[in-house]
């Protein structure tokens, strides 16, 4: 009886384990996850990398296999986002992801700051440095495709707005708040998907304008 408890136990922790591993976008994953109105140090979050194109946005959906890992740590007593890969990753095993980023962030009681952002991977297309945790809006968005509109106009420059759903593939983000970028650029449109505690979304739309825009994001994989 005792051995059979025991093999009990250890295949429950297999499975537990294997749980915990796996970068299927359907799994759950079980971590203390990074609170943006609340953060410690210690928390993370992990999101699963898609790609597509605007053109075929449902048919050309994919996961390339990437894994990033968002953590808060201290450095020299003050609070810092780290991103790593998972060492499973192309990027990692491709050797186009060398270490762990990282930049300060500053929280207070309305809104978070992130004035180094350039290596990030979830932020680095944001011009602005504040991101607002409860704004009032009565902004509706409405997605097009793989874009986000205002009564049939671009959503880009800054703007905070609502959307009821937000899907790409099989990822779908439901009753959150939508920041545009600023853009660095003509040729990115970008947005940050997020609620007040998480951040469930980084959108990026690339390409010149005699180009094809391609899109590739991140998505918080859910507990």
């Amino acid at each position: 009886m005792k051995k059979i408890i025991l093999g009990g136990l250890s295949l429950l922790l297999m499975l537990t384990a294997c749980k915990k591993d796996s970068n299927h976008p359907g799994t759950p994953v079980v971590n203390n996850n990074l609170n943006l109105s609340n953060l410690k140090v210690g928390q993370q979050s992990r999101y699963i990398n898609y790609r597509t194109t605007c053109e075929n946005f449902d048919t050309d959906f994919q996961f390339p296999g990437d894994t990033l890992l968002l953590e808060v740590v201290e450095i020299n007593g003050a609070l810092h986002l780290q991103e790593d890969i998972t060492s499973n990753s192309p990027l990692r095993l491709n050797q186009q992801f060398a270490a762990p980023q990282t930049y300060p962030v500053i929280k207070t009681e309305h809104y978070i700051l992130l004035k180094e952002r350039s290596n990030s991977m979830l932020f680095s297309f944001y011009g602005n440095d504040t991101i607002w945790l409860q704004p009032k809006t009565d902004v509706v968005l409405v997605q097009n495709d793989c874009r986000l509109e205002i009564e049939s106009n671009p959503f880009i420059g800054n703007e905070i707005g609502h959307t009821e759903e937000f899907k790409v593939g099989p990822l779908m983000h439901q009753n959150k708040t939508v920041v545009s970028c600023v853009p660095s650029s003509y040729q990115v449109d970008a947005y940050l998907i997020y609620s007040p505690s998480h951040l469930h979304m980084s959108h990026r739309i690339a390409g010149a304008f005699w180009e094809e825009p391609t899109v590739t994001g991140w998505s918080l994989l859910q507990n």
